[in-house]
């Protein structure tokens, strides 16, 4: 039987597409920062942006600004379409990173096993009216 390759991620999010390429090393710092937030004893189980520790916004944002390979329908002020480079996405706003990559995590969840335990926290990426 042969290997089957899966599509490369398409996120829909913030009124764009994202297609994310390789997340190996991405996901790989989420876990160890989310293993060692456990063993501090923080409950990663349910967190927003608003509560979640820095450690772990910083490897999310990573995933977005590392992993996002291309987009649909991101543009500057007056309309014209922004070139998906390393650049263009580390300008993004905290929160847009947060709820790209946190779509990102929703969906490899689901596709890893329909919501089975997984080492990423399910994460919020709405900010919630404090912010």
């Amino acid at each position: 039987m042969p290997y089957v390759l899966m599509p490369r991620p398409r996120i829909e999010a913030l009124g764009a597409v994202f297609v994310f390429g390789s997340t190996d090393a991405a996901m790989a710092a989420i876990a160890r920062e989310v293993e060692a937030l456990r063993t501090q004893g923080v409950d990663v189980e349910q967190l927003s942006l608003s509560e979640t520790p820095l450690q772990l916004l910083e490897p999310i944002c990573a995933l977005f600004v590392e992993c996002v390979e291309e987009w649909e329908g991101v543009v500057d002020p007056i309309g014209n379409p922004v070139p998906c480079t390393r650049e263009a996405r580390a300008r993004f706003p905290l929160a847009d990173k947060v709820a790209v990559a946190t779509a990102y995590l929703e969906q490899y969840q689901a596709l890893e096993g329909n919501g089975q335990r997984s080492d990423v926290p399910p994460t919020s990426g709405t900010p919630d009216d404090s912010e």
